[in-house]
């Protein structure tokens, strides 16, 4: 007869995360991607490159899957575009739809 210990209740979850794990495996993150702010004005022309606002910066880690990087320069950073009414970044707020960390 099986006697229920703590013990073996224990055992027991322990062994079912190990196959579940094993059979499942774990997911592998996305690559983080860095977006370095290069200027205070506020424009969204489409791309985050060597001219890139804040807002550009924003756009594209919301494009980009997993955890990503912004680097902001010390300054002061207006929002000039005016809009709303959309969750893209593209107007008015800065909308973060992903994992960011500025």
């Amino acid at each position: 007869m099986f006697r229920y210990t703590f013990a073996a209740g224990l055992i027991f979850i322990l062994a079912l995360v190990a196959v579940a794990l094993s059979v499942g495996g774990s997911p592998k993150p996305a690559a983080a991607a860095n977006f370095a702010v290069t200027k205070t004005a506020d424009t969204a022309d489409g791309t985050c490159d060597s001219d890139c606002s804040l807002r550009e910066a924003v756009i594209a880690a919301n494009a980009s899957a997993g955890l990503d990087f912004i680097s902001l320069p010390s300054g002061t950073y207006s929002l000039t575009i005016v809009g709303g009414g959309e969750d893209s970044a593209l107007t008015g707020d800065l909308d973060i739809t992903d994992n960011l960390e500025i």
